[in-house]
């Protein structure tokens, strides 16, 4: 850890979705906000809502399915597949038997969401939704053990299974100083 003069200060969070955190950039209730939406913080910037834009981690999704693969998904050599030509193929199997195959999306506006909803928009269809679903490490372990990683995302900046997090420092913060420390640290 690195100490430095500055006096001790805290961190409060605000639990919100990407929407929200822009929203609390411009109305002063966040003096920073970490978003998932290249596009809208780009527009943030030239809007004058933020001044500042930092790469802060990324979300490595997996396309997971049951291990029965009702679908019938490729799981050997599936690297060799598009995300796009999986979905597509999720899709077909989907409208094929809807009694047992389901795609679960958690239908939120979370960044999560958007990214998957952009992936469906980009071969033209839409997914069943459920807002109650699930993230993988959040499964129970005796769920996890009965399903599949059919895709998983890498580092590569192209990935669309690759959600790069971005931390956003607001024109209108109370503390912008501290902000720009904390984007510093992050």
């Amino acid at each position: 850890m690195r100490r430095t003069s500055c006096p001790r200060f805290s961190i409060a969070w605000l639990f919100s979705d990407t929407s929200a955190s822009f929203n609390h950039l411009g109305s002063r209730a966040a003096d920073c906000s970490i978003t998932y939406h290249g596009i809208a913080e780009e527009m943030a910037i030239k809007q004058g809502i933020a001044e500042r834009r930092e790469y802060a981690w990324r979300d490595h999704w997996l396309l997971v399915g049951p291990k029965e693969n009702p679908a019938g998904l490729p799981l050997d050599g599936a690297n060799s597949l598009t995300i796009y030509a999986l979905f597509s193929q999720l899709f077909m199997a989907c409208d094929e038997d809807s009694t047992n195959i389901r795609f679960l999306s958690r239908y939120d506006k979370s960044a999560a969401n958007i990214k998957e909803s952009f992936i469906w928009t980009a071969i033209g269809q839409t997914p069943w939704a459920d807002p109650r679903s699930r993230t993988w490490l959040s499964v129970e372990p005796e769920i996890r053990e009965k399903m599949s990683i059919v895709k998983a995302g890498t580092d590569d900046a192209d990935d669309p299974l690759l959600n790069p997090a971005h931390i956003l420092v607001g024109t209108r913060g109370k503390n912008i100083t501290m902000a720009h420390k904390f984007a510093d640290i992050v």
